[in-house]
């Protein structure tokens, strides 16, 4: 049986992802240019990479919520927040100490809020949902484990 904490965690981690994959898709529908014409580290236009994080980010936060199996959802998750992760480092890597805040532009505009708090709220949630999945991965082992030795 799921744990409530783990069924909580899968839900709102496909709450977050779904709610970002709608700004991302509503900051490129708006489409006020705030953005660099391209990404400095996948050397594509960044609605192109707005478009395919949405739609990725789209797609994990559906199977979270109403997917059946807990290692997909558990992998899914961690997979997206690594993903996110290595795409940080290189980003920094490329750019340098550079702020972010253009890259993220467009959605930022869409919500009338500043660049720098959007930024700051999809880092927090990639952080929630990385700490998240692996905390998860670790907890149905250790309670499997406790089972077997109390038995």
């Amino acid at each position: 049986m799921q744990s409530k904490a783990i069924h909580w965690f899968f839900n709102s981690a496909g709450a977050l992802l779904l709610a970002s994959a709608t700004a991302i898709v509503v900051g490129n529908v708006a489409g006020v240019g705030w953005v660099p014409p391209h990404d400095s580290l996948l050397m594509i236009s960044m609605p192109i990479v707005f478009w395919i994080v949405g739609a990725i980010e789209m797609a994990v936060g559906l199977v979270c919520i109403f997917g059946t199996k807990d290692c997909l959802k558990f992998g899914l998750i961690l997979w997206l927040a690594t993903a996110f992760l290595a795409y940080q480092i290189g980003l920094f890597w490329t750019v340098g100490l550079r702020s972010f805040d253009g890259y993220w532009g467009n959605v930022a505009v869409a919500f009338h809020v500043p660049p720098d708090t959007t930024r700051w709220i999809l880092m927090a949630m990639f952080i929630y949902l990385l700490i998240g999945s692996v905390i998860s991965l670790l907890w149905p082992p250790a309670s499997k484990f406790q089972k077997d030795t109390k038995g």
